[in-house]
């Protein structure tokens, strides 16, 4: 079985929600017609202030939404940028 993309993660979310596409659409900030082509993978996921706004009105983890775009937030990368040691610890090296 594939691995969930993100637009199949946002619909799953939303629907074990309860919630309409228009009404997260309006929660979220953003059209129904673009969330609507989000879900459907017609277009590349957005930005990271998006993302946080989608899983904040959908009440799931951010970071977990972000990983099903490909992406990592902000503050993750600066953590490993001001301290690199820290990726080592993410793949189990000492």
């Amino acid at each position: 079985m594939a691995e969930e993309s993100f637009g199949e993660a946002i619909r799953r979310s939303r629907k074990e929600t309860g919630v309409s596409l228009r009404k997260l659409a309006r929660m979220a900030e953003i059209s129904p017609a673009y969330l609507s082509k989000l879900e459907r993978g017609l277009l590349p996921p957005p930005s990271e202030e998006f993302i946080n706004s989608i899983s904040s009105a959908l009440e799931v983890d951010s970071d977990w939404l972000l990983a099903k775009a490909g992406k990592v937030a902000t503050d993750v990368i600066k953590a490993i940028v001001s301290d690199p040691a820290i990726i080592n610890s993410i793949r189990g090296k000492v």
